[in-house]
């Protein structure tokens, strides 16, 4: 039976009169993004009120990527994918016109002068993502003049969205770094991981991001105090199945969403799209903690993709911008040792905080990001929990080697968690005979390993500091200078050495690692976070003040409820092909388990899911495939306490959606 949208219906739901724009792909009905070549899209519209119901806005089949309808609700920006243009056009169809090069992001109108602006990317790097390096604007009618509002950081294209005031803007940066940007301030606060971020077109700063399950949205307060869940599948004609495009228009308290994604290509739902991805409107109830209710705009042999929605209530009610000061998020640096930002070359604390460093001369902000390799992969707090892999600090080769050439000192500092595994935990190196510098563990104890420059030539030598004990979080601080290495261990000086003077100067640029060589020798088991390293030497009453500053946040952490059971296979999700799941690197795989037997813990529900690893480093893992019927031993915890999860791209397959989720932490 097909459904006829009605502007009762609709305006049920939003309560006045409601535009929507989006493109139907007439070719293979999966190009779900506007990016492929095929040029096999129509630019569509619904308006409540002009008794034209589902329309083409532009006939000709093209590329129409990001249709956005402006604060007006009169004319429609959208981009070409493929050539990199941005043009409008008027919502009836008429005065189509290219505007400039880039891609639109967002549009947004000026409270105080009316004035309707057009937000666009340029510079795009070849990462993943599809970043841009720059964010500019123009007005509407005005597209000549062209100002820069953002180069901080490169910039995704899904979601980049305005508040009603202009100077917070959700986005990814990149991808899968999501946050909110302060325009003003040309700062930014990381809030979480994963895609389709979006901010709340009013002045709340309610913020979400959208989880790598393609059902669920995690939602942040304005205050970013308070944080929960909300599904995005729940419209009768979704049925539980995956969803996408979550968008919000210019009303808080509705949003739209394509879907439900049934056809599977490989392994992935999204990428198959078809004739049953629609066009759905939600309302979320009044205190956001859920969609209260739903109505389906499309119904067509064609799939809809990429909608935008335009409530007129919303464009003239808006109230006038209030003044609201940077949300609070927690002191930066929670995990790094020195209080000082003195000489800091490289910074990661943890994944949720935005790890940069700005620089003295010049402003330069450079983002310190890390990547797993193998089967390395994120903690519970979002730390580097390193087995059977590696992290790697993108382009830290040349930068650290450049600021250790003009000051030959050096500091580390880290938490480190010790797994009773000796190797390098960290430090530059591509190989036993490329070690620059790197803190190693043998036989329970660290060593520092440095290559010295001096008049006799290249020297390397190896100092033991201290015991480094199992399962037991220790602040290390280590510094090279003025003839000697230093040794600190929660704080108090553990050992010192007196060593020859030398410089790093002709050190040769290697990658910073952690874990591993980048050749993939001398593997280290055990987590990783608060590290700071500085081309220069921390004094004790420093590193004294870092440890005093951040043990207790660690000492206060309490582990989740675990439970170990003996569960029997009942349905099993297909292990994706790498290929399936781009532009991630990794997956998580869901099956359906009766439990059997709870051997520790507690656990209630008889029959549960459990998200088990299945790729990573774009590697299928052996474990991943499991066979139905078999009986399986996991240690479990309930996949909400895993927040370093809630981002990563994941497989349900036809498991029941509904039923309790846990994860398998025990691979």
């Amino acid at each position: 039976m097909r459904i006829r949208v009605t502007a009762r219906s609709v305006e049920a739901l939003t309560g006045s009169r409601t535009r929507v724009v989006w493109v139907d792909d007439h070719g293979d009905l999966r190009d779900y993004q506007a990016r492929g070549t095929n040029r096999m899209l129509r630019l569509m519209g619904y308006d409540s009120r002009d008794g034209r119901g589902v329309r083409p806005i532009l006939e000709e089949l093209s590329n129409y990527a990001k249709p956005m309808l402006t604060p007006s609700g009169r004319q429609v920006v959208f981009s070409d994918f493929q050539n990199r243009q941005v043009s409008v056009v008027d919502f009836d169809g008429g005065n189509r016109r290219r505007l400039t090069s880039g891609m639109g992001l967002d549009v947004w109108r000026d409270p105080a002068t009316g004035i309707e602006w057009v937000y666009i990317g340029r510079d795009r790097l070849d990462r993943r993502g599809y970043p841009y390096a720059g964010v500019y604007r123009f007005p509407l009618e005005q597209p000549d003049n062209l100002e820069e509002v953002w180069d901080r950081r490169p910039v995704g294209l899904d979601n980049f969205q305005l508040s009603a005031d202009g100077r917070w803007a959700s986005g990814v940066f990149p991808w899968p770094d999501a946050g909110v940007a302060d325009l003003a301030e040309g700062t930014w606060t990381r809030l979480g991981n994963g895609c389709w971020p979006s901010l709340a077109p009013d002045h709340s700063g309610l913020f979400w991001v959208f989880h790598g399950n393609h059902r669920v949205i995690t939602m942040w307060s304005g205050d970013r105090k308070r944080r929960w869940e909300v599904r995005l599948n729940t419209s009768p004609t979704t049925d539980g199945h995956e969803i996408y495009h979550p968008r919000w228009s210019n009303d808080p308290r509705i949003l739209a969403i394509t879907g439900p994604y049934k056809n599977r290509v490989g392994h992935s739902y999204t990428r198959g799209g078809g004739p049953d991805v629609e066009i759905h409107l939600g309302r979320f109830s009044e205190d956001f903690s859920e969609i209260e209710a739903w109505v389906q705009v499309t119904d067509s042999p064609q799939a809809s993709f990429l909608p935008d929605v335009w409530v007129e209530a919303a464009a003239s009610g808006l109230a006038p911008p209030a003044a609201r000061e940077a949300p609070a998020v927690g002191d930066e640096r929670m995990a790094a040792a020195s209080p000082s930002t003195e000489g800091l070359v490289f910074i990661w604390d943890n994944r949720s905080r935005n790890n940069e460093i700005e620089e003295e001369a010049g402003g330069r902000v450079v983002a310190c990001r890390v990547e797993p390799e193998g089967q390395a992969r994120y903690g519970r707090h979002h730390e580097m929990d390193v087995r059977r892999g590696r992290f790697v600090a993108e382009d830290s080769g040349d930068w650290l080697n450049e600021r250790f050439r003009a000051r030959p000192e050096v500091s580390m500092e880290a938490w480190l968690t010790a797994r009773s595994a000796p190797g390098l935990v960290m430090g530059l190196s591509s190989g036993p005979d490329r070690r620059h510098l790197a803190l190693i563990q043998e036989d329970g104890h660290l060593h520092v390993e440095v290559r010295f420059t001096r008049e006799a030539g290249e020297q390397s030598g190896r100092w033991e500091l201290f015991t480094l004990p199992d399962f037991e979080p220790v602040h290390v601080v280590v510094t090279i200078g003025r003839g000697e290495i230093r040794g600190y261990r929660n704080g108090e000086l553990a050992i010192a050495h007196v060593v020859a003077p030398g410089d790093f100067g002709d050190w040769p640029p290697v990658p910073l690692v952690f874990g591993s060589d980048i050749a993939g020798e001398s593997g280290w088991s055990g987590l990783i976070e608060g590290v700071a390293i500085y081309n220069r030497v921390l004094s004790p009453e420093e590193v004294v003040a870092g440890y005093e500053a951040t043990r207790q946040p660690i000492a206060e952490r309490r582990a989740p409820a675990q439970a170990v059971v003996q569960a029997r296979l009942a349905g099993s999700t297909p292990v994706p092909a790498p290929g399936d799941i781009e532009p991630y690197r990794r997956a998580l795989l869901v099956n359906e388990y009766d439990v059997l037997n709870v051997e520790r813990g507690e656990l209630a529900e008889a029959r549960i899911l459990v998200a088990h690893w299945a790729i990573m480093d774009d590697r299928v893992l052996e474990a991943a495939q499991r066979a139905p019927g078999e009986i399986y031993r996991m240690t479990l915890e309930a996949f909400g306490d895993r927040p370093e999860l809630e981002g990563e791209w994941m497989a349900l397959g036809d498991t029941d959606p509904l039923l309790p989720l846990y994860v398998d932490i025990a691979e």
